[in-house]
């Protein structure tokens, strides 16, 4: 039992050696940690930890390479080694198969050893301080212990070295951290090292696929949390489609395709694949249309371009039509299945007034915007989504009004060899015009607003 002590304050409660040696310990560790982060930032080490420097490092030791390169991820969650940096150099190092088996290996011997360092040397200091609900999440974190660390193993974001100390000093049982890191590592391990056996070549299709695994297993927990609650997915899979879309296109740089360039360059044998495969060039010029309008992806004018040189002027009017309407009705959907409900919780009677004036001439005032080329296409999509314009006014009227710009850009497309670049086509005189008729559109709406009601 403790001894007390007098003070000028009263009694003193004096520590006990046990208390002493615990808060030392724990001063040892909080020492470890400080000292590996001060390694990193403030020295050059860091510049070595690169996947390429280790690996180098790791094969000059020859048939040793796979011995030295698990001592390394051994010790190194200990020092707070980065884990994602020595599995991707795995995959550098030792190829796709082996290097995932090391990491998973080396990563489970790494992480335990951390969580005992933290278990000896801060646990008996921690629980001294467990109190109240921390005290009953303690307990739970023992009773749930690998289901704890198996499900924060799949999230990638988890910082895995901060998570082997934090399961140390907690009440988390020593077999369910190993059983939990071991399986949990599995999914992260396979994506890491399958980036680093490929990133010499970033560009490629196993790089893509790994970078759309890491993307999976992020947005997998999100998924199991909503669907345990009843949530539905349905909007969490548009978002991600729609990242997934615009990353990969912006990754593999997409744009530099549908250029006036790069169309030029490949007319003549853009007319040789169509005049032998014209019914599925038709459809995979309506699909990519369709695609590029429902994604916002830059890209439309080369490919109303392209369309009016390989199809003709009429033709290409009416794939333009469906791709574009098509793509632009999809992206309405989502719009207004993603964002409707949030806009109109948010801003209620405020935007009640707005809502009901637009959808009493929705056409007219739908059919003014796409006539005029100073609207953006793909934020008129957006704002026509949140909305209570109904879709089939909103496919009419997107319909009939792109038919104006998609014959002039169509009818340029005829005449692709002397153009040079897109500001010829859309000079101000033809941009006045689309805007006149635009303004045009609005009559039947000024009509009914100035028009004085008959006297009987």
């Amino acid at each position: 039992m403790a001894e007390r002590g007098e003070g000028l304050l009263g009694p003193i409660r004096m520590r006990s050696p046990e208390d002493q040696s615990n808060s030392l310990k724990f001063l040892a560790l909080l020492s470890l940690v400080v000292i590996a982060f001060g390694i990193f930032r403030f020295t050059d080490l860091g510049n070595y930890l690169r996947p390429g420097r280790i690996r180098e490092a790791v094969l000059s030791f020859g048939i040793w390479a796979p011995a030295i390169f698990l001592l390394l991820f051994s010790i190194g969650p200990v020092f707070m080694w980065p884990e994602m940096i020595l599995a991707m150099t795995a995959g550098l190092a030792f190829g796709p198969i082996w290097g995932t088996l090391l990491t998973i290996i080396g990563a489970t011997l790494g992480g335990t050893l951390a969580f005992l360092v933290a278990r000896y040397l801060g646990r008996d200091f921690v629980k001294r301080f467990i109190q109240g609900k921390m005290k009953m999440l303690d307990e739970k974190s023992a009773e749930h212990g690998f289901k704890i660390i198996f499900f924060l193993r799949l999230i990638p974001l988890v910082p895995f070295n901060a998570l082997d100390y934090a399961a140390g000093l907690s009440k988390i049982r020593l077999r369910d951290y190993i059983l939990g890191t071991f399986l949990g590592i599995m999914p992260g391990a396979f994506a890491y090292v399958n980036l680093g056996s490929n990133l010499e070549n970033i560009y490629s299709w196993e790089f893509v696929l790994a970078v759309m695994f890491l993307g999976s297993l992020v947005f997998a927990q999100a998924f199991y949390r909503r669907m345990k609650e009843g949530r539905p997915i349905g909007k969490l899979l548009i978002l991600m489609l729609f990242v997934l879309a615009v990353t990969l296109s912006f990754y593999f740089d997409l744009g530099r395709y549908l250029t006036l360039d790069e169309l030029k360059a490949r007319r003549q044998l853009l007319l040789v694949y169509t005049e032998a495969h014209y019914s599925f060039t038709v459809a995979i010029f309506i699909l990519i249309y369709c695609l590029q309008t429902a994604f916002s992806l830059p890209g439309a004018t080369v490919l109303t371009l392209g369309g009016g040189f390989v199809f003709g002027v009429l033709p290409a009017i009416l794939y333009v039509n469906i791709g574009a309407t098509s793509g632009a009705t999809l992206a309405f959907w989502a719009a207004r299945y993603l964002f409707r409900d949030l806009v109109e919780e948010k801003f209620g009677d405020r935007i009640r007034p707005i809502q009901e004036g637009f959808s009493k001439n929705a056409f007219y005032y739908l059919l003014t915007l796409r006539l005029i080329p100073l609207f953006p296409f793909f934020l008129v999509n957006l704002v026509s989504g949140l909305t209570r314009i109904r879709t089939n006014i909103y496919v009419l009227t997107t319909a009939v009004g792109i038919i104006p710009g998609s014959f002039v850009y169509c009818n340029a497309g005829r005449q692709l060899g002397s153009i040079n670049s897109l500001g010829e086509i859309a000079s101000l005189r033809v941009i006045l015009a689309f805007t006149l008729l635009g303004l045009f559109a609005l009559l039947p709406v000024l009509y009914k607003r100035f028009k004085k009601p008959a006297v009987i």
